[in-house]
């Protein structure tokens, strides 16, 4: 017989008696809802989180350091001039998110606007202000963007969202209800 074989064998018949003793034993009691003593299956845990540690210090040390190609890494970006539209794909959709805070950073407003295959856009707008809360569109989570006009915006339910710089800096004006 190999010795390989009779390692596993070993190995095999080990791993199945620790099993079947964890199995036979009942579960510890706890006190005070407290488990004062390690469980049965503390010692496989203990192992296994032991040998994952000297496994991810081992591999860290193998992992030869990476060169940064600036070059590279400019031709690899795309232009982002304006927003890409998943028309192809049944549930494809793209979506631009603006946020926004105070200079204090007590009031937030994020805006979601998702693209969907069908020309549609929905928006999620959260707007969240000191000793009031989070406040959102009434219809939310269905809200639909009215007057889309490529390059100049869009708006909808007193949401008027208009592009300064494209995908950069946006004016945003809000005249209406929240809930």
């Amino acid at each position: 017989m190999d010795i390989f074989a009779v390692i596993l064998a070993v190995v095999v018949v080990l791993a199945s008696a620790y099993v079947a003793a964890n199995l036979a034993s009942p579960d510890r009691v706890p006190l005070h809802d407290v488990y004062a003593v390690p469980g049965r299956w503390y010692l496989l845990k203990y192992v296994t989180a032991k040998w994952l540690l000297w496994w991810s210090r081992e591999r860290k040390c193998t992992i030869k350091k990476r060169t940064m190609n600036y070059h590279m890494m400019q031709d690899k970006t795309k232009d982002n001039g304006e927003m890409e539209f998943y028309n192809g794909t049944e549930k494809g959709q793209n979506c631009l998110y603006i946020s926004g805070a105070s200079n204090g950073g007590t009031a937030r407003l994020t805006v979601r606007v998702s693209v969907q295959p069908d020309d549609r856009r929905d928006v999620w707008f959260l707007l969240r202000l000191p000793d009031v809360g989070d406040l959102v569109l009434p219809g939310h989570p269905d809200c639909v963007a009215e007057n889309v006009r490529p390059g100049e915006g869009f708006s909808g339910a007193g949401l008027c969202c208009t592009p300064i710089e494209p995908l950069q800096i946006w004016r945003i004006l809000f005249n209406g209800l929240c809930r």
